[in-house]
C-alpha cells in the first residue's frame, strides 16, 4: 500500500510493505504473522524541515543514520534552545551561562555537545534557581579534546556528565 499527501506543496509517500512474518537465513520463518514496514519518503528542499510525530512504538531494526551539526563557540555565550542538538567546538577559556530567562525557551530533553578543542578552562555558570546536577559539583570540561554533554532534564534543572571536573 501506499499513501501520498502533499502538505504546503511538498510530498510526502508513505508505503506500507506487508510480509508474511519474520526472516530467517532461508526466507520467512514460519506463520507468525504479519508485520508491517513502513517507508517514509519526503521531497524536500534545504530550507523546509518537517517533524515527525510517532505514537506508540518505534522499532529501528537497521540503525538510523544521522548526525548533528557542528557549530563553533569561541566566546563566552548563554544556552539557548538554538544550541540544542548541536556538537558544539568550544575554545579554552570560555563561560557557559545556564539563565533562568533562557531556560523556558529550552525544551525538556534537550541535549548540547560539547568538545574542547583549545587549552584552559570551558566554565559552566548558573544562575539561582537552576539546578545543576554534576559529579562533585564538577563545573568545567576537563581540558583540551574532552568531550561533555549537558542535558536538561526538568523545568529548571540539567544534568552535566563526560569529562567533567570542579
Amino acid at each position: 500500500m501506499s499513501t501520498s499527501i502533499t502538505p504546503n506543496n511538498t510530498n510526502i509517500r508513505v508505503v506500507t510493505i506487508n510480509t508474511p512474518g519474520p526472516r530467517g537465513p532461508q526466507g520467512p520463518v514460519g506463520p507468525t504473522g504479519s508485520t508491517d514496514s513502513v517507508w517514509l519518503e519526503i521531497g524536500t528542499t534545504a530550507t523546509t524541515s518537517y517533524d515527525i510525530q510517532i505514537t506508540g512504538s518505534l522499532l529501528v531494526s537497521d540503525g538510523i543514520i544521522s548526525f548533528r551539526p557542528i557549530k563553533e563557540k569561541s566566546t563566552n555565550f548563554d544556552l539557548n534552545s538554538s544550541d540544542a542538538g548541536y556538537y558544539m567546538h568550544v575554545g579554552g577559556n570560555i563561560t557557559c551561562s545556564i539563565t533562568i530567562t533562557n531556560d523556558s525557551n529550552i525544551t525538556i530533553g534537550s541535549e548540547f555537545d560539547f568538545f574542547q578543542t583549545g587549552s584552559g578552562n570551558f566554565l559552566i555558570v548558573t544562575e539561582s534557581g537552576i539546578a545543576f546536577r554534576a559529579a562533585a559539583g564538577a563545573n568545567k570540561i576537563q581540558g583540551q579534546y574532552s568531550a561533555a554533554t549537558i542535558k536538561k532534564t526538568a523545568t529548571s534543572q540539567y544534568d552535566f556528565l563526560g569529562n567533567i571536573i570542579t
